[in-house]
């Protein structure tokens, strides 16, 4: 049995938010259709993810 009380807590949007960027660095910029294809998401949500990323100043 696993000891659920030592497991960090990790929140799947943050990582999320990370593995974009890190796709954004591997293909040295991308589109929402790139974003989404490279990490099985909806156009939709990489649009967001984006969006969000933008508005926050990691992206330009």
């Amino acid at each position: 049995m696993t000891d659920a009380s030592n497991a960090p807590r990790l929140l799947k949007t943050v990582s999320r938010a990370c593995d974009v960027i890190a796709v954004l660095d591997e293909l040295d910029g991308a589109g929402v259709t790139e974003v989404a294809t490279r990490l099985d998401i909806s156009k939709s949500a990489a649009h967001s993810y984006l969006k969000t990323l933008e508005n926050r100043k990691y992206l330009v």
